[in-house]
């Protein structure tokens, strides 16, 4: 088991640190992702957990649903496409985002999705390398899911054809706020066909 650093007073945290797990049959080998909200005077407090079989994880950075500690949806889950900003800056802990580095070795960023009013810098940051003039259209998507996510073309196209996402990248493109918003819906899970795996 490996844990990131506890990151002390912030509602929307980041974790940028990269975690190798050497596996010798990975074909049986399963990843649990636990969050726990850091509390300094008591036990952490349990948030959510998800477990996926390594060899069917989707790579790139892909949306992890949090499900209780019987398996299942956590009472607080709040989809991103239901959500608008809020200047207030809610969290939410029924879903993380992950990027999934795998050659056998994976590669752990978690961010949280949150219903506040700035969408964080690391998605900022690729929304700029794959976007123009603050819009992301279908073919930088195409890109994106390619280059970050490691999708063939075919898959692409289909993903795309069958996403809710479809009708606002043909007329406008998506916004920062819409493609932060598609990295944390079931168009983008972890897992192609399962919300999880775990068994408690």
């Amino acid at each position: 088991m490996k844990k990131t650093k506890a990151i002390e007073d912030n509602w929307i945290p980041v974790w940028d640190e990269e975690f190798v797990f050497p596996l010798t049959v990975p074909e049986l080998a399963v990843l649990r992702i636990e969050v726990h909200e850091y509390d300094m005077s008591e036990k952490d407090d349990f948030a959510g957990q998800n477990c996926f079989p390594v060899s069917e994880l989707r790579q790139g950075m892909r949306a992890v649903p949090l499900l209780d500690r019987k398996g299942m949806k956590t009472p607080d889950a709040c989809p991103p496409e239901k959500y608008k900003r809020k200047a207030t800056g809610t969290s939410c802990t029924s879903l993380v985002l992950v990027v999934f580095n795998i050659t056998y070795v994976a590669s752990l960023s978690c961010i949280p999705w949150t219903a506040s009013s700035e969408v964080p810098k690391a998605i900022q940051a690729v929304f700029g390398q794959y976007s123009e003039g603050g819009v992301m259209r279908e073919e930088e998507l195409r890109r994106f899911m390619k280059e970050v996510q490691g999708e063939a073309g075919a898959v692409v196209n289909d993903a795309i054809k069958e996403s809710k996402y479809l009708k606002a990248l043909q007329k406008k493109g998506l916004s920062v706020d819409e493609f932060y918003r598609y990295l944390f819906s079931d168009d983008n899970a972890a897992h192609p066909s399962s919300p999880g795996i775990c068994d408690v």
